[in-house]
């Protein structure tokens, strides 16, 4: 018995699908894990713990295009970048995107990243990964 087993004990948590989700307290309080509020937030380092996570997740689900592994780094980003945004169910509907990037026309692919809604919407990051994508530079 340690310390850690006694506090997930007696904290609770509530795991939906093997994930931990937010629940309630005692107190009505917006806890996660065993017992951590989420008015307290996180430390920068806890930050970077969970985006290097999220960013693992995006590269996981990139490296199953088979083109994927083909992309020089930069390139290799922005698809990363764009799945931790988006994810895949939305990734996947840049069908026209994924075709040029199939057939290695970055000039294309950038094309439509500019020409989607979802440029629209991120604005100034859209136009920097279409860059990127087009020219495999880093910014």
């Amino acid at each position: 018995m340690s310390i850690v087993d006694d506090l997930k004990r007696d904290e609770g948590a509530i795991l939906i699908a093997g994930r931990h989700r937010v629940y309630r307290d005692s107190l009505g309080l917006d806890t996660i894990g065993y017992g951590r509020l989420l008015s307290r937030g996180l430390s920068e380092d806890e930050a970077l713990y969970l985006l290097e996570n999220d960013i693992k997740g995006a590269e996981a689900q990139a490296a199953k295009y088979d083109w994927f592994h083909d992309l020089d780094e930069v390139r290799q980003a922005v698809v990363t970048e764009m799945l931790f945004n988006i994810g895949p169910d939305r990734f996947n509907g840049f069908a026209l995107m994924k075709a040029a990037l199939e057939r290695r026309d970055y000039v294309e692919a950038a094309h439509q990243m500019r020409a989607s809604k979802w440029a629209e919407q991120v604005k100034g990051r859209a136009v920097r990964l279409a860059a990127m994508m087009e020219t495999g530079k880093w910014p």
